[in-house]
């Protein structure tokens, strides 16, 4: 009788989003068997580039190569009171809805307009004038990507990536480890784990989990 009523929810939930919630919460007992172990490593290569800047003589990172020095406004000194136009925003009526009743309610928008306000700007008749320098820099960015997998219990398979560490470097570095269980219909669910998990696993191991009637494994333990 429980296995009709399950199957007549799934019929009448069909594509229906809220009834597939509903469907991900119903759970029941399913024992699964590792059927694979894989893992995949992701190695980001570095390599130093030269690139150009622009900044005051004093903020210019120690060791960078000089290219140029030249004299430009670092600021002013002082300001003055001066009407300037400036851009405001106000709160106008921008038509109406229909409410309660039939009654018209007002509806209001924000409105970009320009006014004239006094404000302290700077006095540019009183330029103050500082060292500023073009110069070259060598930083590290990211050159490739190289990645590489097995169907092993055994990561120090990937392959190595050659770099001189002058140049060119190894970067982040990322690993990750997958599982394949097989339910008792045939189906394999794929999991991602750690290394901890992955490394205690053995093909044909049972392992006990929890399935949905949205197909999905969940709350297996590892």
């Amino acid at each position: 009788m429980k296995t009709k009523l399950l199957a007549i929810l799934v019929i009448i939930c069909g594509l229906n989003v809220g009834c597939r919630n509903l469907l991900s919460k119903y759970e029941s007992d399913v024992t699964t068997e590792v059927t694979a172990q894989r893992w995949r490593r992701t190695i980001v290569v570095e390599q130093l580039e030269k690139k150009n800047a622009e900044d005051w003589e004093d903020r210019v990172p120690q060791g960078a190569k000089i290219i140029s020095k030249f004299q430009a406004i670092h600021h002013y000194d002082g300001t003055i009171r001066k009407e300037v136009p400036e851009v405001l925003t106000r709160r106008v009526q921008c038509g109406s809805y229909t409410g309660g009743k039939g009654v018209p309610i007002p509806k209001y928008c924000d409105e970009k307009y320009t006014a004239t306000v006094t404000r302290d700007v700077d006095d540019i008749t009183k330029p103050v004038y500082a060292t500023k320098v073009k110069y070259e820099f060598e930083v590290w960015t990211e050159k490739e990507t190289k990645d590489f997998s097995g169907y092993d219990k055994d990561i120090s398979k990937a392959g190595t990536v050659s770099v001189d560490n002058k140049t060119t470097r190894i970067g982040k570095s990322n690993d990750g480890f997958i599982i394949e269980l097989k339910t008792p219909d045939g189906r394999t669910y794929p999991q991602n784990v750690t290394r901890e998990v992955w490394e205690k696993l053995n093909k044909g191991q049972k392992i006990k989990c929890k399935i949905n009637l949205n197909e999905t494994l969940s709350k297996c333990e590892f």
